[in-house]
């Protein structure tokens, strides 16, 4: 995407805002990749949890590791998720932006910092969550189509809020293949013939693309009641299916074991790391 000749941001949600010559407001669960902003030639995004040195003026990211659309009932301590679900990121973004009014109303040394009203017009909302969720539904033992229209309803909730705070550009992307990660295929090994050919768990990747299915009819109806909002939709399941695929032409032997990681899931360090370089990209 270019950037325009005016400032403004990027706006990150598990959930991003950005307010540069592209603004970026990101929404999300975070995963480690490779940052968007330098492709772009613009500054990398501070955290809205930064306490130190934050700097808002060109976009918030309010993304955090194993966040989910919907609030879960399980603790991090116990194996669980992120306690900033999508309607605790809303709230920090409403938050931010009645805060950069303030300061913008009060005048002094911490304007250069916040962004600009007309930034939240302009700024580009990045939507990249809703894995956790699946993941979380399998393992609480519920019904997929009920608990994933209900996700769903959220993130359009999220996102037509934002459009009536003036929100007029998002960029969403639809869920990776999620059959094929190795935490996946560790705490819940399937059988071998529950297995495609290239080893991930066909169970986990149908649920992966009857939640993008789903997602295309949700974007789909966002753009008939939204008519000024741009809204794009990015296919990172064929991306990253292809990456499996196709993982020995980038030099990997083994695509569904992790490398002497020990998480939630109290993995062994005996995994091999063929894949750690790969994995990185999710």
């Amino acid at each position: 995407m270019a950037a325009s000749s005016s400032t403004s941001p990027v706006i990150s949600v598990s959930f991003l805002i950005s307010t540069c010559p592209v603004s970026i407001y990101r929404y999300s669960h975070s995963h480690h990749r490779e940052p968007s902003a330098e492709s772009l030639g613009l500054p990398h995004i501070s955290a809205f949890l930064d306490s130190v040195a934050a700097n808002f003026s060109h976009g918030a990211n309010f993304a955090t590791s194993l966040s989910t659309i919907l609030p879960q009932n399980v603790t991090l301590a116990r194996g669980g998720y992120s306690p900033f679900s999508l309607d605790v990121q809303l709230k920090q973004f409403l938050q931010l932006r009645h805060r950069s009014r303030a300061v913008y109303r009060r005048g002094g040394v911490f304007g250069h910092l916040m962004p600009k009203e007309e930034h939240f017009a302009r700024a580009l909302y990045m939507f990249d969550i809703g894995q956790n969720d699946l993941t979380a539904l399998y393992f609480q033992n519920v019904s997929a189509t009920p608990y994933l229209s209900a996700a769903l309803k959220e993130l359009s909730r999220v996102v037509q809020t934002v459009y009536e705070r003036g929100g007029r550009s998002f960029w969403i992307h639809n869920t990776g293949p999620l059959g094929c990660l190795p935490y996946v295929l560790v705490r819940v090994p399937p059988a071998a013939s529950r297995l495609d050919s290239s080893g991930c768990s066909i169970l986990f990747n149908a649920l992966a693309e009857q939640f993008n299915t789903m997602l295309n009819e949700t974007v789909a109806q966002l753009r008939k009641r939204l008519p000024l909002a741009s809204l794009i939709l990015t296919d990172i399941y064929s991306v990253k299916d292809s990456l499996f695929r196709r993982a020995a032409i980038y030099g990997n032997a083994d695509t569904t074991t992790f490398c002497e990681v020990n998480l939630i899931a109290e993995l062994s360090s005996s995994h091999a790391c063929a894949m750690a370089h790969l994995l990185a990209m999710f």
